[in-house]
């Protein structure tokens, strides 16, 4: 997963501006931000349409006009809805997640996700709906579930088809619990990373919440990481870097350079990078395009191991769970990561798991 022979770069970035990118805008604030994605399941077990009356673009748009969500549009549809901090935003089969915004507490988050159930169930009143949190859809087909008319999904979709038999159950049917904390400096990233990275199994198996599809029982506790074991291996998994005894930025870096590009952004239109990395980005460019920053930020974005590095590190190993279990995983990873003594005795004892 990381580079076997890191080198030097050529072209328009050098490490030192791609490694700027992992630099904590405000370091030590232990802070805690949660990813909530849900499904809407009908009374017969099938999922919410994109289109009509009865639909998720109707609910987008009520949420716009009628409380005071700031909308982000791709053309007429709405992708994203922005308020205080917070964000609405769809997912490729039409998961509808609540990303709130970072806050010294769980509680926050709590009441933020208790009002947006509560406005929803005002909106869709009598459509016969049942929010579902769980970490996939248990009834519907995955030809029953209709693509969101993203042209960056449409892009995804295409090209990961072919890089794992799951990928598309992976964008359609799955739903997850992310919580995102801050680090200090490079070596309390380091510190976390790799403590995170080991627990990751632990993670998925306390979790676990998606043991039916397709109304049936899969064999799985937790067929939601199953999925994603059998989607592209280039961006999905633990990237081997986590468990170096020294890691750095750079290191990460490295991993992600090789990781396979889906698009780069001109002029608002997306243009497909056709599975170049971004190494190979930056040393021959694009259909006459170089590479900029906001290429490399966006690139990060659509890398998808279990733990992943930005200003912040997001912890990607969980199930959506329904009622209060998604927020007591919140607790217990902010409990561990922002004690300096359980962080420091944790990383003793996980220390001999290897990748």
């Amino acid at each position: 997963m990381t580079s076997k022979t890191p080198r030097e770069l050529s072209g328009p970035l050098s490490m030192n501006e791609l490694t700027s990118v992992f630099v904590p805008i405000q370091p030590g604030k232990d802070m805690v931000g949660l990813e909530l994605e849900k499904f809407a399941v009908d009374a017969a077990g099938r999922p919410l349409p994109v289109l009509g009356p009865r639909s998720l673009r109707t609910i987008l748009e009520i949420l716009a006009r009628d409380h005071r969500w700031k909308p982000e549009r791709e053309g007429d549809w709405i992708i994203a809805l922005h308020r205080n901090g917070d964000t609405i935003s769809v997912e490729p089969g039409g998961q509808l997640e609540l990303s709130t915004a970072p806050d010294l507490t769980i509680d926050r988050a709590m009441a933020a996700e208790r009002e947006h159930l509560d406005v929803l169930a005002e909106i869709t009143g009598g459509w016969g709906l049942i929010w579902c949190a769980g970490g996939m859809h248990p009834i519907a087909r995955l030809d029953d579930v209709a693509w969101i008319p993203k042209r960056r999904y449409l892009i995804m979709r295409d090209y990961l088809a072919g890089t794992g038999d799951l990928s598309h159950w992976m964008m359609k049917m799955t739903a997850s619990l992310q919580v995102s904390i801050d680090y200090k400096d490079e070596v309390d990233a380091a510190l976390k990373l790799g403590v995170i990275a080991r627990l990751a199994p632990i993670l998925t198996a306390i979790s676990a919440a998606s043991p039916l599809s397709q109304g049936q029982p899969n064999g799985f506790q937790s067929f939601r990481s199953n999925i994603w074991s059998h989607t592209d291996p280039a961006r999905c998994g633990l990237p081997k870097c986590y468990f170096k005894k020294s890691f750095s930025f750079k290191d990460y870096a490295e991993y992600a350079l090789d990781v396979p590009m889906f698009f780069i952004e001109r002029n608002g239109v997306s243009l497909p990078a056709a599975g170049r990395t971004f190494r190979k980005f930056l040393e021959e460019g694009l259909n006459g395009h170089t590479a900029r920053l906001d290429d490399w930020k966006r690139h990060l974005t659509f890398l998808f191991p279990e733990v992943r590095l930005k200003q912040y590190i997001e912890i990607r190993s969980c199930d959506r769970q329904p009622g209060l279990l998604s927020f007591a995983v919140a607790v217990l990873i902010k409990s561990l990561v922002y004690s300096p003594q359980t962080l420091a005795e944790a990383c003793v004892s996980l220390k001999p798991l290897t990748y």
